[in-house]
């Protein structure tokens, strides 16, 4: 019987932490003999740079229509896609619209009793469809009966997030870090960071404009301010797009031409092109799966807090590995500025840069590494709640037009 990996996913598929994360997931899947299907709602856009790598993976992609009365999927060319029987199907969803709208897809396509389904929580709103409470009313009946049931969270953020909106509590095995591939730590990237310090300290960002969630850039361009004044050699690396890349731009353009001038605003990077730019860096600073990624080049770095528009950060990513999205009430809200947590890395001695190095890269080897993840997702135990005969039907037509509406509102931002 042949296994499917089916990711879902409602949203462009753009360049981003769950779309590289998505990727992991099918080159597992492909070293692993198990097929995979990315699965995104109609006219979603594919990033040209994911389109190769899928190609190369071996990956089908399909689309379902967001029309809630078609439940059937199309390929590329538009034709109609029927999955076949007497396979084994683990759907993983990334946002609730998805995660509705594949209760109808396995109804249709009649493999309900070959499939399983998973709702991925990656992002703390991402326990709501909706950012107004009002209009998440509809999901609350569900939400609570589908806990522990199929429902996983990437870190005690969202599994908090869930806690508080639907007062449930959340078993441990719930918990699914990241996964991530392992490779061997480059020994001579580390020395070469300590030995290039002498010349020059590059300081390194990768986000998505996209505030208040990822607003820490703006706090971290006023702390490089101030700490060029103290180290004339610093320079501050951002790369990253996004709907407020010009509040970025404004930002820089206040401060000083000598500061100014060391500050690079670099556009979309390819991900497998990153690696580059990790290797020439001393100190990392951002959130979510970028965090790992640094990590993984032995590259010290440091969590900037969600949804500010200022400087917090929780600290060191060897002490707080756990809160990629620096949410300091899961560590007894413990909070620093970047000029506070900077300041005390460029002062550390070559062999504490050294030590730090190679703990950052043990401890994702520990907690996140893609082949122990991958087993815990295929292995949760999923009891495969369905949809209500009565209100179920009504949630998806609701669920359909909320979803086309945000997106509506979305695109035309």
């Amino acid at each position: 019987m042949r296994d499917y990996l089916v990711f879902s996913y409602s949203h462009d598929f753009i360049m981003g932490g769950i779309e590289s994360y998505a990727i992991r997931m099918f080159k597992w899947a492909f070293n692993n003999d198990v097929e995979s299907v990315l699965l995104l709602r109609d006219k979603s856009e594919l990033h040209y740079n994911w389109d190769k790598i899928l190609k190369e993976l071996n990956v089908t992609i399909a689309f379902f229509s967001a029309n809630v009365f078609n439940n059937s999927l199309y390929n590329t060319q538009g034709d109609r896609i029927v999955l076949e029987k007497n396979c084994r199907y683990t759907f993983i969803a990334a946002d609730i619209h998805c995660f509705i709208k594949i209760f109808n897809i396995r109804k249709k396509n009649n493999i309900c009793s070959y499939s399983s389904q998973i709702l991925y929580i990656f992002h703390p709103y991402s326990v709501l469809a909706s950012k107004k409470n009002i209009l998440n009313y509809p999901y609350e009946f569900f939400m609570k009966k589908v806990k522990n049931r199929g429902l996983i969270f990437m870190d005690e953020e969202t599994a908090l997030a869930y806690k508080k909106k639907y007062k449930a509590d959340v078993q441990k095995d719930a918990i699914v870090r990241l996964g991530m591939e392992i490779p061997q730590l480059k020994e001579d990237y580390i020395e070469s960071r300590i030995q290039r310090k002498k010349d020059e300290i590059n300081i390194l960002t990768i986000t998505r404009m996209e505030f208040p969630f990822k607003g820490y850039v703006l706090g971290l361009i006023e702390d490089f301010h101030k700490l060029k004044q103290l180290y004339t050699n610093l320079k501050l690396i951002i790369i990253g797009n996004g709907p407020n890349v010009d509040i970025v731009k404004e930002k820089i353009n206040e401060l000083p031409d000598n500061v100014k001038e060391d500050i690079f605003l670099i556009g979309e990077v390819a991900y497998e092109e990153l690696h580059e730019y990790f290797r020439k860096s001393y100190i990392y600073v951002g959130m979510g799966t970028t965090l790992l990624d640094a990590s993984l080049t032995g590259l010290v770095s440091v969590i900037a807090t969600d949804f500010q528009m200022e400087n917090k950060t929780v600290g060191l990513f060897s002490e707080e590995y756990y809160n990629l999205g620096g949410n300091p009430y899961l560590c007894e809200n413990k909070s620093f500025t970047f000029e506070e947590v900077l300041k005390d890395i460029l002062n550390w001695s070559e062999e504490t840069y050294f030590k730090q190095a190679h703990c950052v890269f043990d401890i994702v080897d520990k907690y996140y590494n893609i082949e122990e993840v991958m087993i815990q997702i295929l292995s949760y135990e999923k009891d495969n709640v369905q949809l209500p005969k009565v209100k179920g039907p009504l949630l998806s037509v609701y669920d359909a037009l909320l979803a086309y509406i945000q997106i509506y509102q979305f695109k035309h931002k």
